[in-house]
């Protein structure tokens, strides 16, 4: 399991797929925002090494995004 918190940290996720996701995301709400990321206002992101093909985006509107993403650990 990966916690990313900040940019620096998408370059400990191995699956270029999901880094890109995130980065995305975190631009998104950079822009959606005009403010930098930060992990304690805008959320946090976590990369888990079991389920895979587990996706789960449900959040009503005007809620946090919460998106579980979930990847099998090649180690």
């Amino acid at each position: 399991m990966k916690f990313v918190q900040n940019k620096a940290d998408i370059s400990t996720v191995r699956e270029r797929p999901i880094a890109d996701a995130i980065l995305d995301t975190m631009q998104m709400l950079e822009n959606q925002y005009e403010e930098p990321y930060q992990a304690t206002l805008h959320g946090w992101f976590v990369v888990c090494a079991l389920e895979p093909r587990l996706l789960t985006d449900r959040s009503p509107p005007n809620s946090p995004i919460v998106r579980f993403l979930f990847v099998e650990d090649e180690a």
